[in-house]
């Protein structure tokens, strides 16, 4: 028997998830996507690519099968599919669409705004507990309101890095915070590419965008952890180095 379980983030190893599904919502309404090949919706999603960051697996699959140039994601948490040989596991997202350019090319031939979810799936016995899982997440008010707030963060980064004239040039990534960033440095450090440093700067002209907005001087701060760091004093405690004073 089939069985759906969920868990929270972080609580499986990203080289286990197989999956990304992102719940998506358009003008208040929700998106389902049609597979060229089928008759049945589905909720947008698809396979991690190898060592491909779980986040940037999520904009990914947005972006190729809804056409998505503007949204907000946040993750909401991990879920498995059990059919009584051990689990699969994928992680569960949920997306605002700020706005839907055209369908590109891929596998999807269609999608469709939805005020409800659909009774004709092509996943009928996993989707409608993700789903609803979303529905549960979003029927928080406080769970609610960190989205809208999570989402206006990463649009107003975005917008600042393009006023600075940065040269975005993944724009998708930018949707997942410094999740997508970061994943493009390490897939560059394990190709040995030669591009490392410059995706390690991109890392950090997003933490600078970050701290910005929020109001802080990030390269004051740096420097004021790093002399705080040099006061502290550390001793060897049984083989493990322990901070005992702060200085």
């Amino acid at each position: 028997m089939l069985k759906v379980n969920f868990y929270d983030l972080n609580s499986v190893e990203e080289d286990k998830l197989q999956f990304a599904v992102i719940v998506a919502e358009y003008k208040n309404k929700w998106v389902f996507v049609k597979h060229k090949e089928r008759k049945t919706w589905e909720i947008p999603g698809g396979h991690r690519e190898e060592k491909e960051n779980i986040c940037v697996t999520a904009s990914r699959e947005l972006i190729e099968e809804t056409g998505a140039k503007d949204f907000s994601m946040i993750p909401i948490c991990i879920y498995s599919v059990d059919k009584g040989e051990g689990e699969s596991y994928g992680q569960l997202f949920y997306s605002k669409i700020h706005h839907l350019g055209e369908l590109p090319e891929f596998e999807i031939g269609e999608i469709k705004l939805f005020d409800n979810m659909p009774e004709n799936l092509t996943y009928p016995l996993i989707q409608p507990y993700l789903f609803r899982k979303v529905e549960e997440y979003k029927g928080n008010k406080m769970n609610a309101e960190a989205i809208d707030e999570f989402g206006n963060i990463q649009k107003d980064i975005f917008h600042n890095k393009v006023q600075k004239g940065f040269n975005i040039t993944n724009v998708e990534l930018e949707f997942c915070l410094t999740n997508g960033e970061l994943a493009e440095a390490f897939e560059a450090y394990i190709k040995k590419l030669p591009t490392v440093g410059e995706e390690l700067a991109d890392v950090a002209i997003y933490l600078y965008g970050i701290a910005e907005i929020l109001g802080y001087d990030l390269k004051e701060e740096i420097l004021n952890k790093v002399t705080k760091n040099k006061n502290r004093i550390y001793k060897d405690i049984n083989g493990v180095t322990t901070r005992i004073s702060e200085g």
